[in-house]
């Protein structure tokens, strides 16, 4: 439950995040878990290139973003990749669009609307190993992103106006970054603060913690739950049980999971 996107959304709706983009990693878990996330969800999702198999943006995504902050009009998109969503055995109806094309209309919609600047929340990764569009090559053909938010090393763009944070593993600590603005309402400097989430120095939230404890709980169930025995002990040359790798194998072909 916890890896789900529902057990995922539910925590990170105690957060204030203004918005937050999904990865097709998310949607593995088919169309049940997918509407029972968006319906509990309370956090802004804005995804530019999802949509449902007629065409319109699905309930509870917002395909951007317009807001105002301190005078200065900030459009928010978001991108999953394509290629990730195609491979998906469990669409939930839903349909993956090109990345590109579809970030080109709603920038030029938000530019129209009267933002100044453009954030775009991507999970595309700044370089991959594969030919599946990465972030590095989309700045290459959009010119009108100002602050890109995605995963991977890279710190920043030869663009010097781009931004580019990486998440770190298991939220070991959040990125803060300061924007500077001109009299244009462009952005003329910025700067990065690494903040350590340690619970010595924060403190810890109780009632974050409770539901994080709640869904443990409910995946511990799930997991401890015996479903067949063996008669006889399987010995191994430290090499793997090969029932062991068959099952693992099981888990993550059927399962659809990584962890097998």
């Amino acid at each position: 439950q916890l890896a789900k996107l529902s057990g995922s959304l539910n925590l990170l709706s105690s957060l204030p995040y203004k918005a937050i983009t999904l990865s097709a990693e998310d949607f593995k878990f088919g169309a049940k878990d997918i509407n029972a996330a968006l319906k509990i969800n309370k956090i802004p999702i804005v995804i530019s290139n999802l949509k449902t198999q007629d065409g319109n943006t699905p309930g509870g995504i917002q395909s951007k973003m317009l807001f105002s902050f301190d005078g200065v009009k900030i459009g928010v998109v978001g991108v999953l990749s394509k290629s990730d969503f195609d491979k998906l055995a469990r669409n939930a109806g839903l349909k993956a669009y090109d990345e590109i094309e579809s970030l080109k209309t709603n920038i030029e919609e938000l530019k129209s609307d009267g933002a100044d600047i453009i954030i775009l929340l991507s999970s595309l990764g700044f370089e991959r190993q594969d030919k599946a569009l990465s972030d590095k090559m989309l700045l290459e053909e959009i010119t009108d992103i100002d602050v890109l938010l995605g995963i991977g090393s890279k710190e920043s763009a030869d663009n010097s106006k781009i931004t580019l944070n990486q998440a770190q593993a298991n939220l070991q600590q959040v990125s803060q970054i300061n924007l500077n603005f001109n009299r244009n309402k462009q952005i003329s400097s910025y700067s990065t603060e690494d903040i350590l989430l340690d619970i010595s120095t924060l403190g810890e939230e109780e009632n974050l913690l409770q539901e994080v404890n709640f869904l443990k709980q409910q995946a511990a169930k799930t997991r401890t739950k015996h479903i067949a025995k063996l008669d006889k002990y399987l010995e191994n040359d430290r090499q793997g049980s090969a029932l062991g790798l068959y099952t693992a194998a099981c888990l993550a072909r059927w399962g659809k999971t990584n962890i097998g």
